[in-house]
Order: structure tokens, then sequence, then C-alpha cells
């Protein structure tokens, strides 16, 4: 399938301050000066329409100095770059806006700078304005935004027209949830219609939701690439994150974290490969500081080897309370019988504030747990049942109220 767009042995230098007689000898002979550094070296890769590639990497590693040269707002020093029809880059959003017009303003003239025809810009304001759903927020100045409400504008102003290729850098960690899923959403929506993809990203999450591919970067190089499984896999170990879950404690922070994440059969033994239909228990060990919180929620997603999103379960109004308790803590969420069908899967999971919506540890943070699911497909509707229990003692299988999904 031919690539709507692909690099080809891009390379990107970056270099220090030099003399005018220097930098006119480095562009007459197209060779960098000795100063500097390089965010690229040889990079090649292709996205097919209908395609979304993850780009994933340390902080460094060239992620958004890709997507730059990828939507010609850098020029790369070696290499090349083409693409097939209309390109649109959702990157340092607000960079290109106005803090003193409104929002109104600021999206009549970014459709403008985009190169749509005059025609067209007043039906593209009131869709920036619906999708961005800022309200009144819309007639005041940018002065008064917050991160988020920018976000929201830029986002909304950039997708407004279904675009041939689409690159998104970072911009939906900044978003609250509602918002990411709607992004997500008309991702998916112009996936489907046959935009092809470019995201590069932190959160490991939404590189599993919606990508079929993943590259991953290492010293301004492709280091992996294949399915998202295997190379956020190698990236994680390569990060020092451990296959079966648990990362270093943060350091000074007065939040709770999650130390791993791992599964019990009902006896309460470690379990990495499971029967459709047997009953399984997802364990969350984390531990809570002095003073962190009064209640937390809990969120566990499970994912298949190619990426297909199974199952998320989340303890939003079954809360574990006395948060605030320090120490180690243990979480687990029984499954009654589990209803996948065979392959390979990873768990996930994440840590809330009360309201669900604030993370203090993220399932992004390398806390994959890989299983196996053997036999045939189960179809009974299963029951779900969050509950804290000690740490210190082996589990029983809980007893409580459960919920039918």
């Amino acid at each position: 399938m031919t690539p709507a767009i692909q690099a080809e042995g891009v390379s990107k230098w970056y270099g220090a301050r030099a003399s005018p007689m220097a930098r006119l000898r480095a562009a007459w002979t197209n060779r960098p000066g000795s100063d500097g550094t390089w965010a690229l070296r040889d990079v090649s890769f292709g996205a097919a329409a209908g395609e979304c590639l993850g780009v994933v990497g340390a902080n460094g590693s060239g992620k958004s100095t890709l997507l730059k040269v990828l939507g010609g707002i850098a020029a790369p020093a070696a290499g090349r770059v083409t693409a097939e029809g209309r390109v649109t880059a959702v990157l340092d959003l607000a960079a290109f806006f106005s803090r003193e017009a409104p929002g109104r303003e600021n999206a009549a003239v970014g459709a403008r700078l985009m190169g749509f025809p005059a025609c067209d810009i007043p039906s593209i304001v009131e869709e920036v304005r619906d999708f961005s759903g800022l309200g009144a927020a819309f007639e005041h100045p940018l002065q008064t935004y917050s991160a988020g409400m920018s976000l929201r504008l830029g986002f909304a102003l950039a997708t407004a027209k279904r675009p041939d290729v689409l690159l998104v850098d970072e911009v939906l960690s900044i978003g609250d949830a509602s918002f990411e899923r709607q992004c997500l959403e008309r991702i998916r929506a112009y996936l489907k219609a046959g935009t092809a993809v470019v995201v590069a990203s932190h959160d490991l999450r939404v590189i599993f939701q919606i990508c079929s591919r993943v590259v991953c970067l290492a010293g301004g190089r492709v280091a992996a690439e294949g399915e998202p499984a295997a190379v956020i896999g190698q990236y994680l170990a390569s990060q020092g994150a451990s296959g079966a879950g648990g990362r270093l404690a943060p350091q000074g922070l007065k939040i709770p974290w999650i130390e791993k994440v791992s599964l019990e059969d009902g006896a309460g033994s470690p379990l990495d490969v499971l029967v459709s239909g047997a009953p399984l228990r997802a364990v969350i060990d984390w531990t809570s500081p002095e003073g962190a919180v009064q209640d937390a929620v809990f969120e566990i997603l499970v994912h298949r080897q190619d990426g297909a999103f199974f199952m998320r379960q989340s303890s939003k109004g079954r809360l574990i309370r006395d948060g605030a308790r320090p120490g180690p803590r243990r979480t687990a969420l029984t499954v009654a019988h589990l209803t996948f069908p065979p392959g390979r899967y990873a768990l996930t999971a994440a840590l809330y504030d009360a309201s669900g919506t604030f993370p203090y540890d993220s399932h992004a943070q390398g806390l994959l747990h890989w299983f196996t699911v053997q036999g045939e497909e189960a179809n009974d509707p299963s029951e779900f049942r969050w509950e804290e229990v000690p740490r210190e003692e082996k589990h029983q299988t809980p007893k409580g109220k459960h919920q039918t999904s």
C-alpha cells in the first residue's frame, strides 16, 4: 500500500550559535558545523491512508522534531518527506494565536492561514465553536483562557475539515477526560474516512487505543518499529520498566503511586495463562504517602497484543475509602468469569483522585502485565467487583456487591 506520508532517510541538525560566515559556509556546503546536535538521524517510515502510526520515545528522542519535519514546519538537513494531499499538524497549538484577540477571531484568522477559501470561513468558525465547547468564552480574548481551553480551540480548528494527513504531538494530554474522548472519536472517524494519522505521545494508553503500528525513537534514530504491544514493551524495557509491571516510586511527591499490577486466580495464586470463562483477579499494589488523598478511583484496562481495546473498568462510584492512610495498599478487581477470545493481552492500571479525572499515577507509566487467554470465548455477561484487601495477607475470594456489565 502506497504511504500517504513517508519519511526517507530524514536527519535534522540543530547547530549552536555560530558566526555569520560559519552559517553561510554551512548553508553553501550543506554540511552542519561542528557545534550542535543531531535531533534526527536517518529516520525512515511511512503511514498509509486510514492508518494510525504512533511515535514513542523518551524526552529528547526526537518525537516533536520529527512531526515538525513531517509537517513542513522544520526543514530536514538530509533526506526527504513526501505526502499525498493536505497535511494538518496539531503541534504547538497556541503558538500562532493572538492572545489579545477573542477565540472567534483567532479561529477565522487561523482558517485563512490554513488556506481555506473565504466562502468556507464562516462555517468553519461555527464548527470550531461547536466542537471546542467553549461557550461564551469563544468571544473572549485568549489571554483569559486556560491551557486546556487553548487546546480545545486549537484542536477544533486544526481538525475542522478532514485532512489527508493529520499529525498530532502530545496535545491530547493537556485537555480534560471528556474532551480527550471527543478528540479520539474525531481521530477515529477521520481514520475510517481514509486519513493517515501520526501521533507522538508519552501517553501509552492513547497509543494503544488508536494506533495500529508504532515507531520508537531513541537518540533521534528509529530503535524499533512494529505492532504496538511489541514496540511499547521494548520501549518500556529500555526505560527500566519490568515486563510484569512496576516502576520506581516518585520522589518527594505527596500523591499516591502504583507499584505494580498483577493477575491472580480465584485462590490468590499468580496467573499468566487464563482459560476463557474462568474467574480472575486484577491486583494493584500501591502506596499512599502521609496526607496524600482522602479517596481514590482506580481503573483497569485490557488491550490485545494487536492494540485492540477489550475492557475498561473503573471503581468510580465504588470509592476506595480512607485513602489518606499512609503505607502500602492493595486494591483488587474481581472478574467472575473472563469473556475474552484466545490471544495475548496487556493489563494496565491507573489511579485517580475521587472525581476520577485527575490522574495521580497512570497506566502510561509502564505498568504492563502480559497474560495469555486460552480456550473458547465465553459469551455470558461477566460480573465485576472492586475492593481493598490486606496487603500483608494472602487474598481470599472477596464477598460483596456485584456490578453486571
